[in-house]
């Protein structure tokens, strides 16, 4: 666990995970949907009061978290597929003998 852990790319875990939370700060800023999303609720900005800024940081983590496991999922996923196939990781001839048809998607088999 620890290799695959070691295998990803952190720069880019933590870019996704600051991108995550911009759109989510986005969503629901005056810019896009927060006054539709008041009026859906039934409640004002008076209601609503002034944020706790812990929220945020739960946010942020939990973001992080979900992040971290599309990362190893998409990871065990791809490899899987390129086991399944015969196919190197990377090299030379990897695209020209990839074959999307022949690809499961999931195997319980391994090679």
């Amino acid at each position: 666990m620890t290799e695959l852990l070691a295998s990803l790319s952190w720069l880019a875990v933590l870019s996704a995970t600051v991108l995550y939370f911009i759109l989510g700060a986005l969503w629901y800023s005056p810019l896009l949907f927060a006054k539709a999303w008041m009026n859906v609720r039934n409640i004002t900005e008076e209601d609503i009061g002034k944020p706790n800024p812990v929220i945020f940081l739960y946010a942020f983590v939990l973001q992080f978290i979900a992040v971290i496991s599309l990362a190893l999922f998409l990871r065990g996923w791809v490899l899987n597929l390129l086991q399944t196939a015969h196919l190197p990781a990377s090299g030379p001839g990897r695209e020209s003998s990839l074959r999307w048809p022949e690809l499961p998607v999931f195997s319980l088999k391994h090679p």
